[in-house]
């Protein structure tokens, strides 16, 4: 009776309001788009007096902000990637969305997840081929490195190897060098050709079920002239359909040749590959 049913003064002149503007809360005052909003407008000053505490923990009200959305109100650090990164990656970002919206693209918060770091949130299905791949392709891997997959891309703070999916990408800074031993050459005879195994990891979508290009749009023979490799039939080293001879005899010699097969006695990449001798020609 003392300040009213309605906490307006009356009955003492003194309304609750004139001292702590905020409270009596509304009866609504828990949803978001109300104690939200206003926190978010105005900031969360006015309730860290007695009511809630100088830590937001509860004070006198026994009621701490954190019992209802545990990330908030965030660290000093939290836009660090330790901070908002790594509780994201442990507690799933679905958590966030109630402040940045279920696209994660500000929502209440106004503040949208991939002005720093697009594109995460990755979109539904982000492992298919034609959204992560695409994406690197058009843009490059630089934003995929760093915490998120790791400098070496082996998983950083998220734990995702990117090689657990397709080794051997991405490539290493030595891969189109023919004079490296970690170079493509190399590895595509130590994988797939000496192993007798499929080269699904180098076709299908990234150069191509026929190696003219697929999502990359980097055929093989782009560097590779006159179609000579990869050789027609690769399971079988004599390279059978047509007969390696001939393709030497229509290029009018064998240079091509002696960039992978050196002098013939030393194999593939001057090493013990593939050599000529050792099959053929005793």
């Amino acid at each position: 009776m003392c300040h009213g049913e309605d906490f307006s003064g009356k009955g003492s002149a003194t309304a609750c309001l004139e001292c702590h503007d905020l409270f009596p809360h509304a009866n609504d005052w828990a949803g978001i788009e109300n104690h939200g909003v206003y926190v978010r407008d105005n900031g969360y000053k006015s309730c860290q007096t007695s009511c809630h505490g100088p830590d937001l923990s509860g004070g006198l009200s026994t009621v701490s902000c954190t019992s209802c959305h545990a990330s908030y109100p965030h660290g000093n650090d939290w836009k660090n990637p330790e901070g908002h990164g790594l509780y994201s990656i442990r507690n799933e970002k679905d958590v966030c969305k109630g402040c940045h919206g279920y696209d994660f693209l500000g929502g209440l918060s106004n503040i949208d997840c991939r002005e720093c770091h697009d594109p995460y949130p990755h979109e539904s299905g982000w492992v298919e081929w034609d959204n992560h791949g695409n994406y690197v392709v058009m843009n490059s891997n630089s934003s995929c490195s760093g915490s998120c997959h790791g400098t070496d891309f082996t998983g950083g703070d998220t734990s995702v190897n990117c090689f657990e999916c397709h080794q051997p990408y991405p490539h290493n800074t030595d891969w189109t060098n023919m004079n490296t031993p970690s170079n493509h050459g190399r590895f595509y005879v130590e994988s797939y050709v000496l192993q007798d195994t499929s080269n699904e990891e180098c076709a299908s979508n990234c150069h191509g079920i026929d190696f003219k290009g697929g999502g990359t749009s980097i055929a093989c023979d782009s560097c590779h002239d006159d179609d000579i490799f990869p050789h027609v039939d690769e399971g079988q080293i004599l390279w059978a359909d047509t007969g390696h001879q001939n393709k030497i005899n229509s290029l009018g010699g064998d240079t091509l040749c002696r960039v992978c097969h050196s002098d013939y006695k030393k194999g593939a990449f001057g090493g013990d590959l593939i050599t000529c001798t050792s099959y053929c020609h005793q």
